[in-house]
């Protein structure tokens, strides 16, 4: 389509029909009914050498636009909105949309509907108002931090890269799901009931306050950190393979101020055992449940009013030893 008195008219034979119509725009252009898909040409076909804007329908359009800046508006249904290398806007309007702005800094509004924003350019951004669906950023930047109205992320990195780059991931208040892929990766839930997975890597996942479910990746050297406020039924969080010589679980010294960041956690002050709930002395600050994984901090031993409070549900059985844990301050 190349003039604006052009039309298209698409008639639905059957029903069942699976086949898509794409039409190809130098000029600006809304999808017609029945119509799919529209990709944006330059200027070489006797349009305009400008950013042109595309406009769906009600279906699941596919919307590519060009080297230029283009506006991408999907309205309703599933859409896949691809910018270009320009600056580009891409509305994904009502439905579960997938928007990609391509090498710009490009504006994503996803709209309603669970929808997915690749990310590749610190310039990008997403817009997202809150409680419209539950979204997802698959990220290809170093470090990303969710916006108050996002839910996820997906660390994504090339398979071709032999040296994988650190990328790190960051929730917000929501109940997130963050996933990290080979590299080293830092997750950070912060609040929410959160889902943490490293995937490979020897990687950090802090699930932060909430009760969390935290997953390094095998044999991977990851480490589980704790250092928000303990509340043994508001904030205890499952680690579901934990690797006893290879994982271990770093304790900020603020939070368990019973302990020596300088000298560790030592023998002395850890004790394990089936169905062990309790402190067996004063410096028995933290305790492994064997027989429920539970582990417990009590922060005066068995001589003071404190009570032993859980943090962590693990696997059951472990050879867990103080070895399995660092202290920060």
């Amino acid at each position: 389509v190349d003039n604006v008195d052009d039309r298209i008219v698409e008639t639905i034979v059957s029903t069942a029909r699976s086949e898509q119509d794409t039409v190809f725009a130098w000029i600006d252009y809304t999808l017609p009914a029945n119509v799919e898909n529209i990709e944006l040409w330059p200027g070489e076909g006797g349009g305009p050498s400008t950013g042109l804007n595309a406009e769906g329908n009600g279906l699941n359009n596919r919307m590519s636009g060009n080297s230029f800046d283009n506006r991408l508006s999907g309205l309703e249904g599933g859409d896949t909105l691809m910018g270009g290398i320009g600056v580009d806007t891409l509305e994904g309007g009502a439905g579960n949309d997938k928007l990609d702005g391509g090498a710009g800094g490009d504006a994503m509004f996803g709209g309603s509907g669970d929808d997915y924003y690749w990310l590749d350019n610190v310039a990008d951004s997403i817009n997202e108002a809150g409680n419209n669906g539950n979204d997802t950023v698959e990220s290809w930047l170093s470090n990303y931090t969710l916006a108050a109205t996002l839910e996820n992320i997906v660390l994504l990195q090339e398979n071709w890269q032999i040296n994988y780059i650190a990328q790190n991931g960051y929730g917000n208040s929501l109940n997130n799901k963050l996933q990290g892929n080979s590299a080293i990766n830092k997750l950070n839930g912060f609040s929410g009931n959160d889902w943490l997975n490293g995937m490979g890597g020897a990687d950090t996942l802090n699930g932060g306050a909430g009760n969390d479910t935290l997953q390094g990746g095998r044999y991977d050297n990851d480490v589980f950190v704790f250092d928000s406020a303990l509340n043994a039924t508001g904030n205890v969080d499952q680690i579901v393979d934990f690797e006893t010589g290879y994982d271990k679980i770093r304790l900020d010294n603020d939070i368990f101020n019973a302990l020596n960041a300088t000298t560790g956690l030592t023998s002395g002050q850890f004790i394990a055992g089936d169905n062990q709930k309790t402190a067996q002395d004063a410096n028995d600050f933290i305790i492994y449940n064997s027989t429920s994984g539970a582990v417990y901090y009590d922060a005066d031993g068995n001589g003071g009013a404190s009570q032993p409070v859980q943090f962590i549900g693990m696997g059951v059985g472990l050879a867990l030893t103080a070895n399995d844990f660092v202290i920060i301050s």
